[in-house]
């Protein structure tokens, strides 16, 4: 469960009744300016937005980050990075199926160029996302990810199994790959090419600013608690 906090300069305050239950939001006025949204988890710990704080982590080429469990394929993950060894990569995620996850531990950790991270807090991932070059996901099957908004937040391109409404080729902000073998092309590629690197993230900046921005994602509350 997480929050999201609307942050203004000189912003009015604006209470709206939802469910017999009271929603405060900040409401700009003319000439005022939006400074941040942040995103705050259960324990208070700002997860994303400019208020957060960046701890120096390791820079990794790729970082995978689910949930333990076999429909996530992370196996694929271990294959890649077995097959790209002068790449480096954390992977990450809490135990869904422990069988499962402590295999994946145990392998991951005989393969010298993967990090196995483990379940860690929204913030850490955060960082971690903000200092690799790449997220990859190897699901046999998603909705939509958070984890390809936390990425995009960041610049940082994906590279999936999964292509939610076709949004990775059709926005140029991702790779799309079906098999093991493209998986391993695509992300070597990918890396290599400064040029193609560099234009996916310009894409990401465009959709994600045109899409998920702060003043976006505050008319998008305005718009939905006002039609309650």
């Amino acid at each position: 469960l997480v929050y999201r906090l609307l942050v203004f300069e000189l912003a009015q305050m604006r209470t709206l009744k939802d469910g017999g239950k009271g929603v405060t939001l900040m409401e700009l006025n003319p000439g005022e300016k939006l400074i941040d949204c942040l995103t705050v988890n259960e324990e208070g710990c700002v997860v994303s937005g400019q208020g957060r704080s960046k701890s120096r982590e390791k820079r990794y080429d790729v970082l995978w980050i689910a949930n333990l469990r076999p429909l996530k394929r992370a196996e694929w993950l271990l294959g890649l990075a077995s097959s790209l060894p002068a790449r480096s990569f954390a992977m990450g995620g809490g135990p869904n199926d422990q069988k499962y996850y402590d295999y994946i531990e145990q392998e991951a950790n005989k393969i010298p160029n993967i990090n196995f991270i483990g379940a860690k807090p929204f913030n850490y991932v955060d960082n971690l996302l903000s200092n690799s070059k790449l997220l990859v996901c190897t699901s046999e099957f998603e909705g939509f990810p958070n984890t390809f908004l936390q990425a995009w937040a960041n610049s940082i391109p994906v590279v999936s199994t999964v292509n939610p409404n076709k949004i990775l080729t059709e926005k140029g902000i991702g790779i799309y790959v079906e098999t093991l073998e493209d998986l391993i092309q695509k992300v070597d590629n990918l890396l290599s090419d400064k040029q193609l690197y560099n234009l996916m993230k310009a894409n990401i900046k465009t959709y994600f600013e045109a899409n998920h921005s702060n003043e976006i994602a505050y008319n998008k509350i305005i718009k939905l608690l006002d039609s309650e």
